[in-house]
């Protein structure tokens, strides 16, 4: 019974004070469109009696409250007029308004809220609204009727002609790109985890950076007003809470890579305790405001609970980002110059959105869409960046351990078969000098001993092969000398090496070594083989400053260019050894003529 009363004087007191204070007509003349109409308004708390403010466009109220926001209004034009009256914030729990004409006519609209899916409400905008007609020349007094529990809420009261369309269109847009990015950005992130996976990097960073990116991109449609509207507004229960809980698993997986990046459980130990309390907490506060649609609670207990992890949280990222900084400035690591990026972005991002929504900053729906759109966008972008330089960074350590394991592997070779090989060559040459052996055995040792120092030499070529060395020209040139000499040796041709002495011994980097020395191998073989030639001359100098030219020139019995198959699997190979290290390959022949073959490389 004493709550029909007070509401009843409320009303009274409503209508007498209407009546002594003077309030500001907006005058809506044919011309205009749209008109923000909250600095014309005045504001109604019915529980704690009256209270009129003059406030700007954006309009603050207090959560757990009805209001009674009344401005007075005049269609000046020269027809009746239909309009949409936006309130501009997602998260209203209801919202409606009383039109009463000087003409004595009253309409009460229907009520919209976040809770209502777009099949249930009067219009099917992002940001709640309501239709209204203005008849012309009548004078009206809206009432728009707001609550909400537990949050600051802030609205925008704003009136737009539906003939016209609306020019804050651009903020859906922007959310819009949010989105797609966003998804995008996922979807490199799934491909970076197979590639992960292709090469035995570590996941865990994919999979924290995906749930954060999935968590954002269903925080960000909760707070742009399109999760109630499409996706979850048939269960309000979810709908009040959601910005909460996916802002909490965001959190919990910032948190957890701060703590994997930085090794908190080994090298921070108190942090590491904080960090796991933390995640913990937020995650039961966040599930317990599941129950916040359903249950009438004390007001401002939930909120009270919310504000613990906020503040633990906002805590924790000024540490990852005091960490973050620290090891950046000691060792200069683009790793961890990108996570101090990432963190610098996403603790600004959670500063500004708390201060909004709690209207510390006072809340305006553009700048909303703005933060969103600026401070979100670059932490998905540096989180990419993170991850390629991850991945790069963990296949290039595993090729520095395959190359460790593999120069183990060649040493062993080196020094136990290879050893082994000179001893057996020596010996078997020793031992055939025995007065006492017949010379059937004599022979046969020293058939071993030559085997023996033909495999010592495969061995060493292959060691070679697979672990070319940088060499100067001058190296290069007396290997390919002492293979010519050894090649040379029990066959009729004549081979020729044709080596001045450079006028600037650069180093030449071990893969050019190993192409050029068997691009040599394979055209002394090709020549020996099919070309029927006496002599070849095989050359190799520094061209100018920069460029080494290496030519093979026989007096063979050459071949015709054009005709079917005229190039072999000898010079393709030697072709494409060529083209694999970015030097030009020539070729040139004439029957009867030879042929010459000259590989030109820039080093």
């Amino acid at each position: 019974m004493m709550k029909y009363i007070k509401i009843t004087i409320f009303i009274l007191i409503l209508c007498s004070l209407s009546c002594v204070y003077g309030q500001e007509v907006i005058n809506i003349d044919q011309q205009k469109f749209e008109i923000f109409i909250g600095e014309s308004c005045k504001i109604y708390r019915c529980e704690k009696g009256l209270i009129v403010q003059k406030q700007s466009v954006n309009l603050a109220l207090s959560p757990d409250c009805l209001h009674v926001i009344r401005c007075r209004i005049k269609n000046t034009g020269l027809v009746d007029r239909s309009f949409t009256l936006f309130f501009h914030n997602a998260q209203l729990d209801t919202a409606r308004f009383i039109l009463k004409g000087d003409d004595g006519t009253i309409y009460s609209s229907p009520f919209t809220s976040c809770n209502m899916p777009a099949g249930q409400r009067p219009t099917s905008d992002r940001t709640l609204s309501l239709p209204i007609v203005l008849k012309k020349g009548v004078m009206y007094e809206l009432d728009m009727e707001i609550y909400g529990r537990e949050f600051d809420i802030a609205i925008t009261p704003h009136l737009v002609d539906v003939s016209k369309g609306v020019d804050f269109k651009w903020t859906d847009v922007l959310y819009q790109i949010l989105f797609i990015y966003n998804i995008i950005v996922m979807m490199i992130m799934i491909i970076l985890l197979i590639l992960s996976k292709h090469y035995k990097a570590p996941t865990w960073n994919i999979f924290i950076f995906l749930i954060y990116g999935a968590s954002g991109l269903c925080y960000l449609i909760s707070t742009s007003g399109y999760g109630s509207l499409y996706l979850w507004g048939n269960f309000p229960w979810f709908e009040v809470n959601s910005p909460i809980f996916f802002g909490c698993i965001s959190s919990m997986a910032l948190l957890e890579l701060g703590r994997r990046v930085f090794k908190f459980q080994a090298d921070y130990p108190k942090l590491n305790v904080l960090f796991v309390f933390t995640s913990l907490l937020y995650f039961l506060v966040a599930i317990i405001g599941f129950w916040h649609f359903d249950v009438l609670w004390y007001p401002g207990f939930y909120r009270t609970m919310v504000a613990i992890p906020y503040v633990l949280a906002a805590i924790c990222l000024m540490m990852t980002l005091y960490i973050s900084l620290y090891k950046f400035l000691n060792n200069k690591s683009l790793e961890y110059f990108l996570l101090l990026l990432f963190y610098g972005c996403h603790f600004t991002f959670f500063g500004l959105i708390i201060l909004i929504e709690n209207n510390v900053i006072t809340y305006d729906f553009r700048k909303h869409a703005l933060v969103n759109f600026i401070c979100y966008l670059p932490q998905i972008f540096i989180s990419l960046l993170f991850l390629v330089h991850n991945l790069f960074k963990a296949v290039t350590d595993q090729e520095q351990k395959f190359v460790k394991i593999k120069q183990g592997i060649l040493k062993q070779l080196h020094d136990n078969i290879g050893e082994k090989l000179v001893k057996i060559s020596l010996s078997a040459h020793v031992m055939q000098f025995t007065p006492s052996l017949s010379e059937d055995v004599k022979s046969s040792l020293n058939d071993l001993s030559r085997k023996a120092t033909n495999s010592k030499k495969m061995l060493s070529s292959l060691i070679t092969d697979l672990n070319p060395e940088p060499k100067k020209i001058s190296e290069l040139q007396e290997e390919i000398r002492l293979f010519i000499i050894d090649f040379a040796d029990g066959i009729e041709l004549q081979i020729t090496a044709d080596f001045p002495l450079p006028p600037v011994d650069y180093f030449l980097d071990g893969y050019t070594t190993k192409q050029l020395l068997r691009i040599v191998k394979e055209a002394i073989t090709n020549v020996t083989k099919h070309a029927h030639a006496t002599k070849l001359t095989v050359g190799l100098c520094l061209l100018q400053k920069s460029t080494i030219l290496l030519t093979i020139k026989d007096n063979g019995i050459g071949f015709e260019f054009g005709k079917e198959n005229t190039l072999g699997h000898g010079l393709n190979s030697m072709k494409l050894r060529a083209q694999k290290m970015g030097a030009i390959f020539n070729l040139e022949s004439l029957i009867g003529q030879g042929t010459l073959i000259s590989v030109v490389k820039e080093i």
